[in-house]
């Protein structure tokens, strides 16, 4: 997507959707470890995240499937539920900033009544100018970054 293009902003469904008290406990300090996310901006389009958790640090990418170009995040987990993800351009400025949290029921009931912890991540993503709403959820999939090769596919 175009500098000239803003990215959609996500908007934050947890305040109209969780009791207080429903966000998970997400604890991971898994450095070599891939999780992949699937999710829509907006419920128009299809992105796919993929994060390395270190402790309270996160790391990784995300792309919109319809460009298949990879854009890089770096950001911080917050007492195991509250997620800050700055999205970088080439030159490692801050162009967005996602904020959200990982939620203990799914909204859409996808996991039944299971108690969630990291599955799914619902927050805004915000462009200055714009907000639209976020909902991610982790796919099956793990992958140990040291075996793993990018495929795109959401």
């Amino acid at each position: 997507m175009g500098t000239g293009r803003a990215f959609a902003v996500l908007a934050l469904l947890a305040a109209a959707l969780h009791a207080p008290g429903a966000a998970a406990a997400c604890v991971r300090n898994e450095p070599g470890v891939l999780w992949n996310f699937d999710g829509r901006i907006a419920e128009q389009h299809r992105i796919r995240t993929t994060l390395i958790f270190s402790g309270e640090t996160l790391d990784g990418v995300y792309f919109y499937q319809s460009q298949l170009r990879d854009i890089r995040l770096r950001g911080r987990l917050e007492g195991g539920k509250t997620v800050v993800l700055d999205e970088l351009d080439d030159a490692g400025r801050v162009t967005a900033r996602f904020e959200g949290e990982f939620v203990t029921r799914d909204p859409k009931g996808r996991y039944g009544d299971s108690v969630l912890a990291c599955e799914v991540l619902i927050g805004l993503w915000r462009k200055p100018g714009s907000a639209e709403p976020l909902s991610l959820d982790r796919k099956s999939t793990r992958l140990n970054s040291s075996h793993a090769n990018i495929s795109y596919a959401v």
